[in-house]
């Protein structure tokens, strides 16, 4: 009996050993990154049951500013989501760098591309108390038209803020900015 199963235990261990995807198979889903489109995820569904928003939109030195309901927030979420870099082919294209403190708490993730041709050119998280305190993402994009920087801002507790320039080679530059803060 005992032989019998230690020789099924052989014959599992040499399958496992010639079959790559089984000892690959605890890298599948695995993120080389923070993932930002599943922390945006969560966020807008976390919102969309919150409250109310006061929002604010200026364009080229126009504002308007109104009351909202959270659950038109996902829209605008999901432009942070897009910030995500976590594919395997841009593995090589970011590196990230980690701060520390004395007591070993994390509390702050820098990861920046090292591609310049990247959009997500730079994704910063802030912790306060092992809880996220704020998320910068810059994105960029340039032809031969135009280039464009966009700065995202997020604070789980506060709001957030989008700014975008967008500079254009035949015509005036624009700039466009979003600033929403959670009110209850």
């Amino acid at each position: 009996m005992i032989g019998r199963c230690a020789l099924g235990l052989l014959y599992f261990l040499i399958f496992a050993a010639c079959d790559d995807s089984f000892t690959h198979s605890t890298e599948v889903g695995r993120k080389t990154f923070f993932d930002v489109k599943g922390y945006f995820n969560n966020e807008a569904q976390r919102l969309s049951s919150k409250g109310r928003a006061r929002k604010i939109v200026a364009t080229d030195g126009k504002h308007e500013e109104r009351i909202i309901d959270c659950t038109d927030l996902a829209k605008e979420l999901a432009l942070f989501a897009e910030a995500d870099i976590n594919r395997p082919a841009w593995s090589d294209k970011y590196v990230a760098d980690t701060v520390y403190s004395e007591q070993h708490e994390l509390l702050h993730v820098q990861i920046v591309a090292v591609d310049e041709t990247m959009k997500t050119a730079r994704i910063e998280i802030d912790y306060s108390n092992r809880e996220i305190s704020r998320i910068l993402i810059e994105n960029k994009s340039f032809s031969s038209m135009a280039s464009s920087s966009q700065f995202l801002v997020y604070e789980p507790k506060v709001g957030y803020s989008i700014e975008s320039h967008q500079k254009f080679s035949m015509r005036d530059d624009q700039k466009f900015q979003v600033i929403v803060r959670f009110l209850n």
